[in-house]
């Protein structure tokens, strides 16, 4: 896990940021992730094969996996997104059935 420590001075709290990564069933569920979550992040990568309509996400943010998990809940059939969402230097691309 890439993790940026970023601390402007002793009164300033820590700000962590996180790389993570996971795969969509198409792009229409990756931008309704973005949607949701702009706010929150610092930069995104998409990545895509022209003859699959799947795409694989990167993106740094300082929220938790816990925390992107319950925006990705939220979304009609981001059912993909959820289960396969990992830290970048973690993640397989496998879904994880238990999360939801």
């Amino acid at each position: 896990m890439k993790i940026t420590i970023i601390q402007m001075s002793s009164k300033v709290p820590i700000i962590i940021e996180n790389d993570y990564k996971f795969r969509s069933e198409c792009s229409v569920d990756t931008d309704r992730f973005v949607e949701l979550f702009k706010d929150y992040i610092i930069s995104i990568e998409r990545k895509s094969d022209p003859d699959f309509p799947d795409e694989d996400v990167e993106f740094s943010s300082l929220k938790s996996l816990d925390e992107i998990r319950l925006v990705m809940k939220e979304i009609e059939d981001g059912h993909v997104m959820l289960e396969s969402l990992n830290y970048a230097d973690e993640y397989t691309g496998d879904r994880y059935y238990d999360e939801e």
